[in-house]
């Protein structure tokens, strides 16, 4: 895939339940994880999306566009609906991979994708914002949302995507947080 042909999508609207605060908002070196995301995105992709939430102030990077869920309360799956009703082809990004890098994301937008799209493997568990969807698989989000399966993980049960296995070099930019004590313990 090119920057031309794929999107980047950064899901950032979860409740940071577990961390007590916006996880998107959280800070290393001076800029925001959001910001970290975004900042790495638009090195490998020239249309740039933050799904599930509104720009927060001071927000500098006006590339990047901001789309409220279209289906609010659906977790990922609902920001994966709404960007695919827009793009052909998207790369899906939590905001919440410190460690993740614009090299990390042109690895994964070299691979081959499927019809319906490309899902990456860490350590035998599947990746569901660090992989590729395309348009192909709208009709059948759609039809969980409806039946009430708002997991990504039904989704890929159903879907008929490939996999692939991220080598050890992208397992370490994958570790994401979700609680002050992994905040804490993350070392970059």
């Amino acid at each position: 895939m090119t920057s031309e042909t794929i999107a980047v999508a950064i899901f950032a609207g979860g409740q940071s339940q577990r961390m007590g605060q916006d996880k998107a908002l959280l800070k290393i070196g001076g800029e925001t994880l959001l910001e970290r995301a975004a900042k790495n995105a638009l090195t490998v992709a020239n249309r740039v999306y933050v799904v599930g939430r509104n720009a927060p102030e001071n927000w500098t990077f006006s590339q990047v566009e901001f789309l409220p869920d279209d289906t609010p309360q659906q977790g990922p799956l609902g920001g994966l609906q709404t960007i695919l009703k827009r793009e052909q082809t998207v790369l899906a990004l939590a905001c919440d991979l410190p460690k993740m890098t614009s090299e990390g994301l042109r690895w994964l937008l070299e691979k081959p994708i499927s019809k319906r799209g490309l899902i990456v493997e860490n350590d035998g568990q599947w990746e569901p914002l660090f992989s590729l969807y395309t348009v192909e698989c709208l009709p059948l989000i759609e039809e969980n949302i409806q039946a009430g399966r708002h997991s990504m993980h039904a989704l890929i049960k159903r879907g008929n995507f490939d996999f692939v296995r991220a080598p050890p070099e992208i397992r370490e930019q994958l570790l994401n947080v979700n609680t002050p004590e992994e905040w804490c313990a993350m070392q970059l």
